[in-house]
């Protein structure tokens, strides 16, 4: 999956939860604590990414996020792992 398509993807799961933040090439590299995302609501969001798009995130990795593109990048690399033969 490209980053286009995760950023798609996370963003329509931030409005769904009525959420104001979004995913832009502009706070792309902007740190999570700086986006008003707070911890709860960051693990939500991974939970429902991790069930819509049928993934697991390592916890390792997760602990490891500090931008939403790392996120993006993680969902990524995940997805593509796990579609490839």
């Amino acid at each position: 999956m490209n980053k286009e398509k995760v950023i798609s993807e996370i963003n329509k799961i931030l409005e769904k939860n009525n959420n104001t933040l979004r995913v832009t090439q502009k706070n792309i590299d902007k740190p999570l604590k700086e986006t008003g995302l707070d911890s709860l609501s960051m693990m939500e969001m991974i939970v429902e990414i991790e069930e819509k798009l049928k993934i697991s995130l390592p916890d390792d990795e997760l602990l490891k996020l500090k931008t939403a593109n790392d996120l993006v990048s993680l969902i990524a690399v995940s997805y593509t792992h796990l579609t490839l033969p």
